[in-house]
């Protein structure tokens, strides 16, 4: 449930969500249940938090256990929010100047010989990966080496099952 469809819930459901922040089950919304206790448990922890001066990874970790209903903290992506480089061949520079292709696109640079390199964000290498794909071979992945490696991999699997 996004933090819409909560707000959304909340104002149609106040009392709904009164029911549950007291404990009461609502028949076949456990889940929903689940999530607008832990969005109002990571708010708790979020004024705590404000206090602090640094937020910590196990701070990071126990928001997240808290958003999905773990009261202990649980691991997020490893891949969560990462910036990817990527260079651009000359030849289809022109594509990436005029249209944002992957989240957060940003030209860091124009080379000399035409060729850009961007850079993104992404919260799952999967959101990036298939556009990659679709660009190749004019296309590199210069950071980070995990995504690299997981194209390189998909790549080679893919040559073994076609062979």
């Amino acid at each position: 449930m996004s933090c819409a469809n909560i707000f959304y819930w909340f104002h149609n459901s106040e009392r709904e969500v009164r029911e549950v922040l007291k404990g009461q089950a609502i028949q076949g919304r456990e889940r929903d249940e689940k999530e607008v206790k832990g969005y109002f448990n990571a708010l708790d922890e979020v004024a705590v938090l404000a206090n602090k001066h640094t937020v910590t990874e196990t701070d990071i970790k126990t928001l997240h256990g808290l958003i999905i209903g773990n009261n202990t903290p649980t691991p997020y992506r490893a891949e969560q929010n990462v910036e990817i480089k990527l260079k651009i061949a000359p030849s289809i520079a022109g594509y990436f100047k005029e249209v944002e292709f992957f989240p957060y696109q940003k030209i860091e640079k124009e080379l000399k010989d035409g060729s850009l390199l961007i850079s993104c964000k992404t919260a799952n290498f999967m959101q990036v990966l298939p556009q990659i794909q679709r660009w190749l071979p004019h296309i590199e992945v210069i950071s980070p080496h995990e995504l690299a490696r997981t194209l390189h991999e998909q790549l080679e699997n893919y040559l073994q099952q076609m062979s």
